[in-house]
């Protein structure tokens, strides 16, 4: 590890300003990566064509219009 690296693991762990700034890039890659999972559970979803859009946006908490572009997309 060099020296900058190390400084700023140190600035990352060991500053309330570093674990806040943490925390924020942590919250935001979680919630990416769980949208992600919601657009892929959508798409099966559509593609097994057993249920409404309504429906696809209630379980995956997607918006209904996300649903019917997805939806779209699938059709082309």
């Amino acid at each position: 590890m060099n020296l900058c690296t190390a400084e700023r693991t140190r600035y990352l762990k060991e500053t309330d300003e570093g674990r806040d700034t943490m925390c924020t890039i942590m919250d935001k890659a979680l919630k990416e990566t769980a949208k992600e999972v919601s657009i892929n559970i959508a798409k099966n979803l559509i593609r097994m064509g057993n249920d409404t859009h309504e429906q696809i946006a209630e379980a995956t908490g997607l918006t209904l219009e996300e649903v019917k572009k997805l939806a779209g997309q699938a059709a082309s």
